[in-house]
């Protein structure tokens, strides 16, 4: 809990001025963006897995397929649609955090003991 609360006291790079919202920097390694990456990677990922084990019935390997394979989509998903939107970009770095992210959710699901 204290590392996630030290996250996204790091994640503060924008200030508002009379309600313009200056960046400090661009594509930071440590925005409040790349925490929600991580995060829904990580939920999506674990929730697929659970769903897919317990009520699909699939044996664990299938199970982790399925999860990761819909996580990884997500997150490239995202960042294509990020990279439609005016003034918007394709970040590699979102992408690190997914995989982070994928990671993470499998490792719960596995600790937890599904």
């Amino acid at each position: 809990m204290i590392f996630l609360f030290s996250l996204f006291i790091l994640t503060q790079t924008n200030i508002e001025i009379d309600k313009v919202k200056i960046s400090l920097n661009q594509d930071s390694w440590w925005t409040e963006d790349k925490l929600n990456h991580f995060l829904h990677s990580a939920t999506i990922t674990s929730t697929t897995y659970l769903i897919s084990k317990n009520i699909g019935k699939f044996n664990k390997e299938k199970s982790i397929y399925i999860s990761i394979s819909l996580g990884s989509i997500a997150g490239i998903s995202k960042e294509i649609s990020d990279k439609q939107k005016k003034d918007g970009s394709f970040s590699v770095k979102d992408l690190i955090y997914d995989i982070a992210g994928i990671a993470a959710g499998i490792l719960l699901v596995s600790i937890g003991g599904s």
